[in-house]
């Protein structure tokens, strides 16, 4: 019985350093096992992650023709590189945003304003969470792809049929068997897992943006319709509610002077202004409601009540918008991303046909011969049909069409660029107009119009008073106008700080 134990012990001893040695050859230590410290929120003792300097080593942008045999290759952005090591490291990129502070969350019964509402939808926005969750999935294959595969422990037992003097009969035996990864497939795997990590980590800031600028056209159609209201709420008072309004005018002169058509086109004017201005208001709760389903906040959540639109806008260059695009757009850099991860998956491919082999030791022995053996299986694929043709061929094309895609998506980002600035200089030019010229002249005409009436002689009262109702139209089209080209402008605005992913709305001259 001593000599079975030292047998069995000798021989495990033996086993299980034959399979660490061919774990730490392969890089099992490196890759598996810095992933697990990492799950438990540890740093590895006196490694560093192998694939790190590998990674940004090895990254490249890969623009091929479909001609050629190899992808080709160029070193990534900058930008790209500093997002990858940040992933690598478990940090966020130097270029996402920071979580907003407590401060600028508002009390419960607090009116929200535009930088509250944005901080709350972008803490609990559903889609943003989900995107989250995303990046922790893509994390968890990450630490899966460079998982070793476990060893198999085996009992066999031979010839049990056969009995000794002893009365035990065969031979016993526990084996073990492990399959040992060549080629460096699961650091290749892991590395692709990276890039998917790293895409899915841009996706995030993607969506951040998207959301943080649907609120801010939300917030300009609420404001636009709250400023509306009160713009109808002035002329209904200029027109019927005030002593000098038109509708009160108008009844004296019909008293006076027995002008009665005047009296019915200025009731007329009051009752049309009032049901634009039922209509405002009720545009305006709906652009409430749909401000608040925008941030992802119930209906009955308190907005700021008639907010204004900023008065600073902020001056945007057309090519230094560009470039800025260009440098920081998330969308474009999923696109690199997925180049990149195209060019690690054809290397990760290739590997495949370096085979794996599997290697299994089975100790024996039989106490009633007192008899030990040891036996070693080693088994080998051999690539002779199956050598990847056609994973490689469609890896290749893979390659190809995202290095297309990278060009599509630039081309695109310059397009919706373009729109947009071309409606922000339109806008700017128009909101310089109102300001410069129709709307001083909107309230002289309105004050001329007044002293006029008030000179007026008994036989020019009713052409006096048309001219004062043209002059409260007249006011009127130059304040709506002027509201509607504000409304254009910071959309406008907004949807260039939205592809520039700015976080507070500034200038790029």
């Amino acid at each position: 019985m001593r000599h079975h134990c030292a047998f069995a012990a000798f021989s495990y001893a033996g086993l299980t350093l034959l399979i660490l040695a061919g774990c730490r050859s392969q890089g099992w230590y490196t890759e598996a096992d810095t992933m697990w410290w990492r799950v438990r929120g540890a740093a590895p003792p006196n490694q560093e992650i192998e694939s790190r300097n590998y990674l940004l080593a090895r990254t490249r942008a890969h623009q091929s023709s479909e001609t050629s045999q190899t992808p080709a290759s160029q070193p990534p952005s900058e930008h790209t590189a500093r997002t990858l090591t940040a992933v690598i490291r478990d940090e966020q990129p130097s270029d996402k945003p920071r979580p907003l502070s407590d401060e600028q969350f508002p009390g419960p019964n607090q009116p929200l304003d535009l930088d509250s509402l944005i901080a709350l939808a972008l803490e609990t926005h559903p889609s943003l969470v989900a995107a989250r969750w995303d990046v922790e999935a893509a994390r968890g294959r990450m630490i899966q792809a460079g998982l070793y595969p476990n060893p198999e422990i085996s009992y066999e037992a031979q010839n049990v049929g056969e009995r000794g003097p002893a009365g035990n009969g065969g031979l016993h035996g526990f084996g073990i068997e492990q399959e040992f990864i060549t080629g460096g497939k699961l650091r290749l795997a892991q590395q692709v897992a990276q890039y998917d990590l790293a895409a899915t980590d841009w996706q995030l800031v993607a969506r951040r943006y998207d959301v943080l600028t649907r609120i801010r056209l939300a917030w300009v159609e609420y404001a636009f319709a709250q400023e509306q209201v009160r713009i109808l709420e002035q002329f209904v008072r200029l027109v019927g509610e005030e002593e000098t309004g038109l509708v009160p005018l108008a009844r004296r002169l019909e008293k006076v002077a027995g002008l009665r058509w005047e009296l019915l086109r200025a009731e007329i004017e009051l009752q049309n202004a009032r049901a634009q201005l039922a209509a405002a208001q009720r545009q305006a709760e709906a652009a409430g409601v749909a401000l608040l389903a925008t941030a992802n906040l119930p209906p009955q959540t308190l907005l700021v009540p008639y907010p204004a639109l900023p008065p600073n806008v902020p001056e945007y260059g057309y090519d230094a918008a560009l470039a800025a695009i260009l440098e920081r757009s998330a969308e474009l850099r999923q696109a690199e991303l997925a180049v990149y991860r195209a060019h690690q998956e054809w290397q990760r491919v290739a590997a495949q046909n370096i085979p794996n082999f599997r290697v299994r030791a089975l100790p024996l022995y039989s106490a009633s011969e007192d008899n030990a053996q040891f036996q070693i299986e080693v088994r080998v694929p051999i690539p002779v049909f199956d050598r990847q043709q056609g994973n490689l061929l469609a890896v290749h094309a893979e390659l190809a069409r995202n290095a297309r895609f990278v060009e599509s998506t630039r081309l695109d980002l310059t397009r919706r660029l373009a729109e947009a600035h071309g409606r922000y200089s339109a806008a700017r030019q128009q909101v310089q107009t109102y300001t410069e010229q129709i709307l001083p002249r909107a309230e002289e005409s309105l004050r001329v119009m007044r002293l006029m009436f008030q000179r007026a002689k008994a036989e020019e009262l009713r052409s006096a008073f048309l001219g004062l109702l043209e002059a409260h139209r007249a006011w009127l089209d130059a304040q709506l106008g002027y509201l509607q080209v504000r409304r254009n402008l910071w959309s406008a605005v907004f949807e260039i700080a939205g592809l520039v992913q700015q976080d507070i709305v500034e200038s790029i001259p």
